[in-house]
């Protein structure tokens, strides 16, 4: 797993421009023996038939997209203005390396005034209006290769941590997407009793775009999302936290409570730890999606718990992550051919 998790990190993938994973998702799952198809919003499908007529499908989903920003401007001198596209945390953005996606790719840093020329009292987070990316370049080199709108990335990096951790830009969600391949790979050797759609979405950071897109394609009998959620960090827990040794099954409103309970006896059989993250409304993940493409449809989420989301640094422990694939495998060989008694 933690090699193809790092292909998938390594790669820029910004909202609305999902192409460079979609063509590596594309390859592996071709290289794990099943035929893909992508659909005019970027989605990536993999179709898995148990062999049976009408058979009931199971669409399980993992997005591709990643915080990011976008070029807003420039100034006279050759700085780009810069500003959110896609949910980038602020705080940690002064000090970064990133990268341009203009006629090439061009890096950058972001830098903020030092401590000897800060004024006293004026110590709080940068806003983004005042942080600009310096190329090192003049005005006139700057605006032939750049323009506003431009996508601007993370540098990308992949770090091997102790104790089986890794921590990188975009874990939320490349891990999912590696799990989904992963994934792919163990229903070769399983017999199912139903149908699995595996999808690569697009635009989830921007409203779940993709995944409703996909849920209208597929019309699933039931929908799992795949995704990451926060986890314990220093200093910080909470029902908002989720422990980061455990597998989540999310609960709320609109997750089925079959389809969740189905999933805690396989996590039992299995010895799989999981916690539980309470929602009030909806899951903030595109199984609310699914859900919306056709009000009721039963949903359900699978989250892996991942620290500093939205940060470069996200971190995870791999072996919570393959648990997770090995629990969703366990549900899929355990749901009867009618899905009686789980929706």
């Amino acid at each position: 797993m933690k090699e193809t998790l790092e292909k998938f990190v390594r790669i820029s993938s910004s909202s609305c421009h999902e192409e460079k994973v979609a063509e590596l998702f594309r390859q592996m799952i071709s290289e794990a023996g099943y035929e893909t198809r992508i659909d005019r919003m970027g989605n990536v499908y993999a179709e898995i038939s148990c062999g049976a007529d009408g058979a009931k499908k199971i669409m399980i989903t993992a997005h591709s997209d990643e915080p990011a920003l976008a070029v807003q401007g420039f100034t006279e001198d050759g700085f780009v203005r810069i500003w959110d596209w896609s949910g980038v945390d602020h705080k940690v953005l002064p000090g970064q390396e990133v990268v341009i996606h203009g006629t090439c790719e061009i890096p950058a840093i972001i830098g903020i005034l030092p401590p000897h020329l800060t004024k006293p009292g004026d110590k709080k987070a940068v806003p983004i209006t005042k942080l600009y990316a310096d190329t090192g370049m003049p005005a006139d080199w700057v605006t032939g290769k750049v323009k506003i709108g431009d996508q601007v990335t993370f540098k990308k990096r992949f770090s091997e941590l102790k104790n089986g951790r890794v921590a990188g830009c975009a874990l939320d969600n490349r891990l999912s997407v590696t799990m989904l391949i992963e994934l792919a790979k163990k229903l070769k050797r399983v017999k199912l009793d139903v149908d699995v759609v595996l999808v690569c979405t697009t635009q989830e950071e921007i409203g779940g775009y993709g995944g409703f897109s996909a849920a209208m394609d597929v019309k699933p009998d039931l929908a799992i999302a795949v995704d990451t959620t926060t986890a314990e960090q220093h200093g910080e827990s909470g029902k908002s936290y989720l422990p980061f040794d455990k597998v989540c099954l999310d609960n709320g409103p609109i997750i089925n409570p079959k389809i969740r309970s189905a999933f805690m006896n396989a996590a039992e059989k299995l010895n799989i730890k999981t916690s539980e993250y309470i929602f009030s409304s909806t899951s903030m993940t595109e199984a609310d999606s699914a859900w919306e493409a056709e009000l009721g449809r039963p949903i359900s989420v699978v989250s892996i718990p991942v620290r500093y989301l939205h940060q470069p640094v996200e971190t995870v422990d791999l072996s919570v992550a393959e648990s997770g694939v090995d629990l969703i495998c366990e549900f899929l060989m355990g749901l009867p051919a009618s899905l009686e008694g789980v929706i």
